[in-house]
C-alpha cells in the first residue's frame, strides 16, 4: 500500500517522503543503539554509543534538507548547516576510532546473532545509499544531499558490522587495529562528504547546462546544423557532451551527462561485481567523486573551445 502511494508521487515528493521516513527510522536506530550501548557497556558498547550519536547528527542534517526544499530563501545557510552536521558526525566518529586504535584495550565481544543481524542491515544500507545516489543525479542540490547523507550512513553501518564480526573471529588486538583503521577511513570519507555538500552547489552543472554562443564578426561559422562536442569521457563514469543547434550565427544547446549503466553489462560480468561489491564500492565512489570535480569544469572547457572556433558566449 505504501509503495503504491509512493508510485503516484513525483520524484521530488517521493524523495522527501522517504527522507522523513528515514528520519523516523534513524531515530529508532539511535534509541536502540543507546540502549545497546548501555547493555554492552562492559564489552564494547562504545561502538553503539558513537553510532547512535552519529544517527542524531544525521537526523539533524536530513531535517535541514527537508526544510530547504520547502524554504528556498535560505539555501546557503541550509547547505552550510547540512554539511556541518555531516562533518561533525564524521569528525566525532574518526576521533572515537582513533581512540580505539591507540588507547582501547578492552576486549570487544558481541553475540553471533547480533553480528549477523547488523551485517545484513549494513549491506542493505550500503545498497540503498549507492542506488539512491545514482537515481537522484541531476535532480537538485538538496535531493542529492539526502542521498549523500544516506551513503555516509551506509559507511558507518559497514564499520559497525565489521567490528562485531571481528570481535568474534579475530584476536582482540588485531581486531582493534583493523577496526580502528577502517573506522578512521570511513570517518574521514564522511568528513569529505560534508565538505562536498558545501562545494557541490558551486561546481555543479545543475541550472548551468543551457549555453548559447554567437559568432564573432569575421570568424568562420560552423557548417553543420547540429553541434556535438564531447567535453569529458570516461569508460566507467560516462561522458559529458554539449548538444546544440546551429542557428545561422548563433549556437544554442545544453550540456548533457550520459552515465555508464551497470545494468547494460552481461550477466557473467555482473558476478565478480556482486561478489566484490563491498571491496570495489569504496574505490569506485572515490573515483566518482574525482570525476565529478573534473567534469564540473565542462563549462569552462566548452567556453574555451567555442572561443577558439570564433564564438563568444552570450552571458545571462
Amino acid at each position: 500500500m505504501f509503495k503504491k502511494f509512493l508510485d503516484r508521487l513525483t520524484f521530488e515528493k517521493r524523495v522527501m517522503y522517504l527522507a522523513l521516513y528515514s528520519v523516523l527510522v534513524n531515530l529508532i536506530l539511535a534509541i536502540t543503539k543507546f540502549i545497546m550501548a548501555y547493555y554492552y557497556r562492559n564489552s564494547g558498547g562504545g561502538f553503539f554509543l558513537i553510532s547512535g550519536i552519529v544517527n542524531i547528527f544525521i537526523i539533524c542534517a536530513k531535517m535541514i534538507c527537508y526544510r530547504s526544499v520547502t524554504d528556498k530563501n535560505h539555501f546557503k545557510i541550509h547547505t552550510f548547516l547540512c554539511g556541518l552536521f555531516v562533518i561533525i558526525a564524521g569528525g566525532a566518529y574518526t576521533a572515537y576510532m582513533a581512540r580505539l586504535l591507540f588507547f582501547e584495550s578492552m576486549h570487544i565481544s558481541f553475540p553471533q546473532w547480533l553480528s549477523i543481524t547488523w551485517a545484513c542491515v549494513a549491506f542493505v544500507e550500503l545498497y540503498n545509499g549507492v542506488n539512491g545516489l545514482f537515481k537522484v543525479r541531476g535532480k537538485g542540490h538538496m535531493y542529492r544531499n539526502i542521498m549523500v547523507i544516506n551513503l555516509g550512513i551506509s559507511f558507518y553501518a559497514i564499520v559497525l558490522a565489521q567490528v562485531m564480526i571481528t570481535s568474534a573471529s579475530v584476536d582482540s588486538n588485531w581486531a582493534n587495529l583493523y577496526d580502528g583503521l577502517f573506522g578512521i577511513i570511513m570517518g574521514i570519507l564522511n568528513v569529505i562528504l560534508g565538505i562536498f555538500i558545501w562545494i557541490a552547489p558551486k561546481i555543479s552543472l545543475v541550472g548551468k547546462t543551457h549555453n548559447e554562443y554567437v559568432l564573432v564578426e569575421g570568424a568562420q561559422a560552423f557548417e553543420d546544423p547540429t553541434i556535438n562536442i564531447i567535453l569529458v569521457s570516461n569508460p566507467i563514469y560516462g561522458k559529458v557532451t554539449y548538444l546544440a543547434f546551429n542557428e545561422h550565427d548563433k549556437i544554442s544547446g545544453d550540456i548533457i551527462r550520459e552515465y555508464y549503466r551497470f545494468k547494460d553489462l552481461k550477466w557473467y560480468m555482473m558476478i565478480p561485481i556482486i561478489i566484490f561489491y563491498v571491496v570495489l564500492i569504496i574505490p569506485y565512489l572515490i573515483g566518482a567523486l574525482i570525476y565529478y570535480f573534473y567534469s564540473s569544469y565542462s563549462i569552462v572547457k566548452l567556453d574555451k573551445q567555442m572561443e577558439k572556433n570564433g564564438y563568444q558566449k552570450i552571458r545571462k
